[in-house]
């Protein structure tokens, strides 16, 4: 009796070898963007936030520049509420940026009157008509800025043995802690705060 069992010379693949290939295309096309788009920032284009490096907005728009990001539609909201804390405000930018002709994404945002650099005094909520408005706008729409970008080149998330392979160290760097809610941020200059946006 002849045997109908399939017998194969060789496995089966997971993933095809096509699919393998154009991980491997994708993965080298990667590792070239982020050398570029470190490489087109300096030192003081990066902030250690509670011991992660963070692009400011200064280094965004240089690696903007370079692979020709733009960003368009902004809208700018503001939203007013109020609390047992008392009334504050949020302004949220939205809108879309795009890499070259292909990929088109939607990026927002945001900075509130409690904002733990322009908000906040002496580890103390400010008095909302003592809270620098166009700070906070202008706060917002940095944070648009570098979210567009982080995200379109997938530079979120990185850390600073990453960096190091491009030259950006942590030693040296201006570190911002926050230990509670309420508190104001530690070992950072006054000249620095202006340039930190944290989205979100």
């Amino acid at each position: 009796m002849i045997s109908q069992d399939l017998v194969l010379e060789e496995p089966i693949p997971l993933v095809p070898k096509d699919a393998l290939d154009i991980i491997e295309i994708r993965n080298k096309a990667f590792e070239k963007v982020l050398s570029v788009a470190i490489s087109a920032t300096g030192a003081a284009d990066w902030v250690d936030m509670q011991g992660k490096p963070y692009l400011q907005g200064s280094g965004a728009e240089k690696v903007a520049r370079r692979f020709g990001i733009r960003w368009f539609d902004a809208e700018i909201q503001r939203e007013d509420l109020e609390d047992e804390s008392g009334k504050y405000y949020i302004y949220t930018v939205m809108g879309k940026s795009s890499f070259g002709d292909r990929e088109i994404i939607e990026a927002i945002g945001t900075c509130s009157s409690r904002d733990k650099f322009f908000g906040r005094e002496g580890g103390k909520l400010k008095k909302i008509q003592d809270v620098d408005l166009p700070n906070i706008k202008k706060k917002a729409y940095t944070n648009f800025i570098v979210n567009a970008v982080t995200r379109l080149l997938g530079l979120r998330n990185l850390t600073w043995e990453e960096l190091e392979k491009f030259g950006i160290r942590k030693s040296g760097k201006t570190a911002v802690r926050f230990t509670t809610k309420t508190d104001t941020p530690t070992s950072v200059k006054a000249s620095d705060a202006k340039a930190l946006s944290k989205p979100y």
